[in-house]
């Protein structure tokens, strides 16, 4: 129900005054009273809105990065599902080839933990018994021996598997640099030991995937890394194609001449120019067919040469005629397959 001004003057003059009739003046100051004290009310709703945003946000930004922190936790938990297999097999020999019974678990524990004190009571214990058993029993020499193999042997496969779960996280760190096409997480990667013939996510050898993402200077230096760490330039991914395929169908400009720079340093690695695909091409037939000339002509002078026929029996110069390529790059095809510059006949599958 909507209230007129006379009513609200009439009920203002009576709740503040006991009666209507009071000076008109007097209404005018009251009603300027309840408009600021709205105004009042007003700005402070606003300010609580603004601070129930603000901390709406901040949650929101603390349930994401424990979120991440939860991922990180599970997958930790996963890598370490090996070294726990392994403390829990070291348990079972150290008791059954010491014998300890009920004071196993004090020994395993010592094992798990590492700590320096365990092999001596170890040998105190060992020693203890051995002397009790009487004539015949091993010496105390040689219950220390033991015990000092069991206790180098736990160190070793502590060590190994730290060890392996160390290169674990290395190889993940290098796949998300790859991936990412960043130079220095590539770098740290590599020095903190990550296997540089490792895989992506996918099952793409990183050579390969790094030689598909080449763009610029920046990217063409992972895929120089590496090389330069032990990357095997041969291996073949994907539908049985290189890392020189790969490359051979970059993008023109600026990602074509880092291409190139890249391919150059594959050969010099040991890539081979007439590696086939599954499909019977080479570099040289993926960069025609993808009018990368550049690459085209880089790669003949690597000695490239195109194949006879490919697994379906279709020469170069017939499927750019069929597919549309330039007529540069038919014009080279055709060159070289005139010339009898062409690599012997690959077998249909």
């Amino acid at each position: 129900m909507t209230i007129s001004k006379n009513e609200m003057e009439w009920l203002i003059r009576k709740e503040l005054y006991g009666s209507a009739a009071v000076p008109q003046e007097n209404v005018g100051a009251a009603l300027r009273g309840v408009k600021k004290e709205q105004e009042s009310q007003s700005q402070r709703m606003e300010r609580f809105e603004r601070a129930q945003a603000a901390l709406l946000a901040e949650m929101r930004e603390e349930m994401a990065q424990q979120r991440k922190m939860l991922m990180r936790l599970m997958e930790l938990a996963d890598r370490s599902e090996p070294l726990r297999a392994e403390v829990a097999e070291m348990r079972e020999r150290l008791g059954m080839a010491l014998g300890l019974g009920e004071e196993q678990p004090k020994a395993a524990e010592d094992l798990e933990h590492g700590e320096a004190a365990a092999g001596n009571r170890l040998r105190k214990r060992l020693a203890g018994r051995e002397a009790a058993k009487g004539k015949g029993s091993p010496s105390g020499s040689e219950a220390n021996s033991e015990a000092n193999k069991m206790s180098e042997e736990a160190e070793r496969r502590k060590r190994e598997a730290a060890e392996k779960a160390r290169k674990a996280e290395a190889d993940q760190d290098l796949r998300w640099g790859v991936a990412r096409r960043d130079l220095e997480d590539v770098r740290a990667a590599l020095k903190a030991g990550a296997n540089p013939n490792g895989t992506m996510e996918n099952g793409e050898p990183m050579l390969c995937s790094a030689a598909a993402t080449i763009e610029d200077e920046r990217s063409e230096k992972i895929l120089g890394e590496l090389l330069e760490a032990g990357a095997d330039p041969r291996v073949a991914g994907a539908h049985g194609q290189t890392a020189l395929h790969r490359l051979a169908r970059s993008g023109g400009g600026e990602a074509e001449a880092a291409a190139i720079r890249a391919g150059e340093k594959l050969v010099r690695s040991g890539a081979d120019v007439m590696a086939k695909d599954s499909g019977g091409w080479g570099p040289l037939e993926v960069a025609l067919r993808w009018d990368r000339m550049g690459m085209a002509r880089e790669l003949i002078g690597w000695g490239a040469k195109p194949t006879d026929q490919d697994a379906l029996g279709r020469k170069i110069s017939e499927v750019l005629k069929a597919t549309g390529g330039s007529p540069e790059a038919k014009g080279v095809a055709r060159s070289l397959e005139e010339s009898g510059e062409l690599e012997g006949r690959v077998k249909k599958a």
